[in-house]
């Protein structure tokens, strides 16, 4: 049996991997063919202002250099072949190397999402574990998750810009700030707006799961006995229950950080933000394959890796839990936790 585990694990493995592989080639011959159907032409759009006044035979000449002539299967096929010998290609509005792009912009992004996610955690636990600990609170964090679920992003961005930013005037209205290196608190109050946007969302999901799981727990019968001998909710939650409780969290937690790089080509957009997702927007507009494809394939790999992360220590946690329940089989029944105030 022990011999079979590394086995399962392995061809586990191996299938996840060929699931993505397989999901990454479909996504960017998709998102490809459905570039190629939009209307306009690559080498104009582009060229940006200069568009509208090239000639013919410059048009003719960007579209040879850029390989546009092709077929979009050749293209395709094209860039498929550089990707896998790590060449990403060259941008046609940038006029510069995708990946030398792509590190440029990642900066600000990465630091968006950063604090997005400890917004998110941070409000999202505190609310659930409230919820769970007070039972007058939890009416109100039910109904608090339910409101910001049902109101999108950029209506949450524009509120905050129209009365933060622009009627009292305590946060900027646009723009990442300075680099981390000319000004921690520039950049923080630049991004203070756009991560409480981004994150928002995340926060109720993770407040409503952390509500849920931790609920619960906390109706096993050794919980409301404990309850019952009066040891403090509180107390029976955060040593007793969250162990438990925590693998749903830290799963929804990860998928809801996975999925910030998409929520972030709408904040980014709205805020003005030079990151990745304002570069994916602008990108899309003006038809700049290479770059689309590249942030496309880069979203999928970190979907993946977060996702991945995630079912493993969700993996871990369900085998340590079999663990403990081997352990404690030849225990007298009714034995349980020593509860104490």
């Amino acid at each position: 049996m022990a011999r079979r585990r590394p086995a399962r694990t392995v061809r586990a493995a191996l299938l996840r991997f060929g699931g993505l592989v397989l999901t990454a080639l479909l996504a960017s011959l998709f998102v490809f063919l459905l570039l190629d159907s939009t209307p306009g032409n690559a080498a104009v759009l582009g060229s940006g202002g200069e568009g509208s006044s090239l000639r013919p035979d410059a048009i003719a000449a960007r579209e040879r250099q850029f390989g546009l002539t092709h077929s979009v299967w050749v293209r395709f096929a094209l860039w498929l072949a550089g990707v896998a010998h790590g060449d990403l290609g060259v941008s046609i509005q940038y006029r510069m190397p995708v990946s030398q792009l792509l590190l440029e912009r990642a900066g600000v992004t990465a630091q968006l999402a950063v604090l997005a996610t400890v917004f998110a955690v941070a409000v999202g636990l505190a609310a659930g574990f409230a919820a769970v600990r007070f039972r007058r609170a939890d009416k109100a964090v039910v109904a608090g998750t339910a409101l910001v679920s049902a109101v999108p992003s950029y209506a949450v961005g524009t509120l905050l810009v129209a009365v933060l930013a622009v009627q009292l005037g305590w946060f900027p209205s646009y723009g990442g700030g300075a680099g981390l290196g000319d000004g921690v608190w520039s950049r923080l109050h630049h991004l203070f707006l756009p991560a409480f946007t981004l994150g928002l969302g995340g926060s109720a999901v993770i407040a409503r799961i952390t509500r849920a799981s931790l609920a619960s727990e906390l109706a096993r019968p050794h919980a409301r006995l404990a309850e019952a001998r009066g040891v403090d909710r509180g107390r029976i939650v955060v040593r007793h229950l969250l162990p438990g409780g925590w693998p749903p969290i830290a799963m929804i937690t990860g998928l809801e950080i996975a999925g910030f790089l998409g929520g972030a080509a709408i904040v980014e957009s709205l805020f003005a933000i030079p990151g990745l997702g304002m570069l994916l927007v602008d990108s899309v507009q003006t038809k700049d394959f290479a770059v689309v494809q590249a942030l496309i394939l880069i979203s999928l790999i970190g979907y993946a890796l977060v996702t991945t992360a995630v079912d493993l220590a969700g993996l871990a946690a369900r085998r340590r839990a079999g663990l403990q329940s081997a352990a404690g089989a030849g225990a007298a029944e009714g034995s349980g936790p020593v509860w104490t105030r």
